[in-house]
């Protein structure tokens, strides 16, 4: 399981974990939050279910978890935390069900 210390202990990752126009920490590259915008716009329930500091390595969370009756979808972003200053990572689910159709 990840922790912000593993970051934080070493220079050149604590460095970029409080840059906001960093590109990677350490070898996890930085997977900016969209605008949820137009999925609340369709219908779609979105619904953090993880927080933690630090840019915790997401490259394949939505390819972990599988859902085979297509409601719902998963999706992991970073964000440049303006309370904290630096970089947090969000997992998200997305709920399909009231989706509407055009």
């Amino acid at each position: 399981m990840f922790h912000i210390s593993e970051q934080w202990n070493i220079d050149s990752e604590r460095e970029a974990l409080l840059n906001p126009a960093a590109e990677y920490v350490g070898k996890v590259k930085i997977s900016r939050k969209p605008s949820f915008k137009e999925l609340y716009d369709k219908g779609v329930k979105v619904r953090r279910t993880r927080w933690c500091k630090g840019a915790a390595p997401i490259e394949n969370y939505s390819n972990m978890n599988e859902d085979i009756s297509g409601r719902y979808k998963y999706r992991a972003h970073h964000y440049f935390c303006s309370e904290h200053k630096f970089w947090c990572t969000e997992w998200y689910e997305l709920d399909y069900a009231n989706v509407k159709n055009n």
